[in-house]
C-alpha cells in the first residue's frame, strides 16, 4: 500500500474517532443535570393549570389559590432548555416580591415570603368600607438580582393577574383571590 493511502486510511481514521468523542461528550454534557439560568412561575387553581402558552425566554409565576381565599406564589427554576431543575447554583441572590399595586399604595395584597423567598403568601388586605368595584388585574412579581448561571442582569417575572372577589361561603375571610380570566 502506498503511503498516500496509509495516510488517508489514519486521517479518515482520525475523523471518525473525532466525530466519536464529540458524540460521547456532547451525550456526558446532556446527562449532567444543567444549573438553573432563570426561573419561572406557572399559574395553578385548584389541580387545573392555567399556565399561558410560553415563548423563549417569556415566563410567568405559579400560584396557587388556597381554599382559604389566599393565594401561594412560587418560583420554579429552569434550565436553559426552560426544564425545571432543582440545580440551583450556590450564591443565588434571595428572591425579593413586589405587589403590582404597592405604587402608589396602599397595597391591597399583603405579601409574606418564605424564609428562602422561593415562595410567598399572598392576602386580600381591604379598607373598611371595600373599594367598589372590587381591585382586579393584581400582580406579584419576584426579582432574582444575582447568582443563576449566566445571570448578567435581575430577572423579574411577573404573575398572571388576581382579582378580590367576595369570599365563598366557609371562607372565613371577607375577601377571596381568583385568578383573572385571560
Amino acid at each position: 500500500m502506498s503511503d498516500v493511502h496509509q495516510l488517508h486510511r489514519i486521517a479518515t481514521t482520525l475523523e471518525e474517532l473525532r466525530d466519536i468523542a464529540k458524540q460521547s461528550l456532547d451525550d456526558w454534557r446532556r446527562s449532567r443535570p444543567q444549573l438553573a439560568t432563570h426561573f419561572a412561575i406557572t399559574v395553578t387553581q385548584g389541580d387545573t393549570s392555567m399556565a399561558p402558552q410560553k415563548a423563549a425566554g417569556i415566563n410567568t409565576l405559579d400560584i396557587t389559590i388556597n381554599p382559604n381565599g389566599t393565594a401561594t406564589a412560587a418560583i420554579v427554576f429552569e434550565d436553559a432548555n426552560n426544564n425545571p431543575t432543582t440545580n440551583i447554583p450556590a450564591g443565588v441572590a434571595v428572591p425579593t416580591w413586589v405587589a403590582s399595586d404597592a405604587v402608589p399604595g396602599p397595597s391591597v395584597q399583603q405579601l409574606t415570603p418564605s424564609a428562602d423567598g422561593r415562595s410567598c403568601v399572598i392576602k386580600v388586605v381591604l379598607p373598611t368600607p371595600p373599594p367598589s368595584p372590587l381591585p382586579t388585574g393584581l400582580t406579584v412579581s419576584a426579582t432574582i438580582a444575582s447568582g443563576l448561571d449566566q445571570q448578567t442582569a435581575p430577572e423579574t417575572e411577573v404573575s398572571q393577574g388576581m382579582d378580590v372577589i367576595p369570599a365563598p361561603p366557609g371562607v372565613a375571610a371577607k375577601f377571596a383571590l381568583a385568578l383573572s380570566e385571560p
